[in-house]
């Protein structure tokens, strides 16, 4: 089974993203790291969340709005990983 992991830390610069290939063997779970990649979030969304912060306010709209900006950059992040990474 071929994984991709994806987070982002607390400085909301880049989406971190790595890619690996899990087989069992036997009793054993064996993982092949195929490699890693850093994709700076996109000018806007990270301006997004620069200006959702506290002491900001912000409404449930923004909020709303901001987590469908963050997952669309996750699932962007995801793609090139696979296109990068994955033979």
């Amino acid at each position: 089974m071929r994984v991709i992991g994806l987070m982002s830390g607390t400085s909301y610069d880049a989406i971190e993203a790595a890619a690996a290939d899990i087989t069992v063997e036997g009793d054993a779970l064996v993982l092949r790291p195929l490699g890693a990649v850093s994709l700076p979030y996109p000018d806007d969304v990270r301006g997004r969340i620069s200006a959702a912060l506290p002491p900001a306010a912000v409404t449930m709209e923004d909020v709303c709005r901001l987590d469908t900006a963050v997952g669309q950059a996750f699932a962007q992040a995801a793609v090139h990983a696979v296109g990068a990474l994955c033979p």
